[in-house]
């Protein structure tokens, strides 16, 4: 997945997201891009079939190089090989690359798609939180941790006192005032660099584990239809998935299974005709990039 980061500076910037979708609304201006490589972008409009890659729309965009040399000696084995490439790790360092007078940022992944206005979830109340997200309290939380975390006393510890809930980092809020104060990003670093230890693996997941560690259980919540994830069904077994129950205002193929993956092999879902206006690939670009 190749993070963007949409965020204002100073003042919120908006432009026609055009949607088409059923909400024409207003997005933030794509002020910054996180890249590793400095890639054109679509502009965000509805359209018939599958366009061409175009040029950065007229918003002002400024390309942020990520120096994977920073991050590779940290990155861990994972479930899946796309969740190793070194953009997964860019979000930990956004306080870091951004100017000092960005003190909110929009995180969003790239496999999504926003049908919202999003000035809406950039006027989310944080209170005291530094990160607001949406959380999934159901979900079995022990299963994000190896037997080797949960053995260790202090390692377990980490949650005391806290009602830690799991949330995807897809889509966050983050309050980067309180971030640099605090320090999060080398707390974030500790975790990464104790799973890369000798000792063994503490967790499976790629770079969203750490977050789960430092923050979970002091978590802003934001509203579900502000993440509706894992819309990524299935590719092997050819199997689909349906929008979650109640409003979307973002729809995320979070997972394995990707729209222009499926798009390349022919056997789209129907969920995924959303996706399709927004599609930079032809056939064989989309069975490519969906192979890594």
């Amino acid at each position: 997945m190749w993070p963007l980061l949409r965020l204002a500076c100073m003042r919120i910037q908006r432009w026609r997201s055009g949607s088409g979708l059923g909400n024409g609304g207003a997005d933030l201006a794509p002020r910054h891009v996180l890249r590793e490589r400095l890639l054109p972008l679509p502009r965000l409009r509805p359209g018939a079939g599958r366009p061409r890659p175009r040029r950065v729309p007229a918003a002002p965009v400024q390309g942020l190089l990520l120096r994977p040399d920073r991050v590779r000696s940290l990155i861990s084995t994972s479930v899946r090989q796309a969740l190793e490439q070194p953009l997964n790790y860019a979000r930990n360092y956004l306080a870091d690359f951004l100017e000092p007078c960005v003190h909110r940022v929009i995180y969003l992944d790239s496999d999504l798609v926003v049908v919202d206005d999003v000035s809406k979830l950039w006027c989310t109340d944080l209170g005291s939180r530094t990160v607001g997200a949406s959380e999934y309290c159901h979900a079995n939380f022990t299963k994000y941790f190896t037997d080797r975390f949960w053995s260790d006393k202090q390692f377990a510890g980490t949650f005391a006192g806290r009602r830690p809930c799991y949330f995807n980092t897809g889509v966050m809020v983050l309050d980067l005032t309180r971030w640099r104060r605090t320090g999060y990003t080398r707390r974030i670093e500790r975790w990464v660099e104790i799973q890369k230890s000798p000792a063994g693996r503490i967790y499976e997941l790629g770079s969203l584990t750490p977050f789960l560690l430092v923050f979970a259980g002091h978590v802003a919540p934001i509203e579900h239809r502000w993440n509706q994830h894992s819309l990524d069904s299935d590719n092997v077994f050819g199997s689909c998935r349906d929008l979650h129950p109640g409003p979307a205002s973002l729809l995320h193929w979070s997972g394995s299974g990707k729209p222009w993956a499926r798009f390349g092999a022919g056997r789209p879902c129907p969920l995924d005709a959303l996706w399709a206006p927004f599609d930079l690939y032809g056939p064989a670009d989309s069975a490519a990039e969906g192979s890594r």
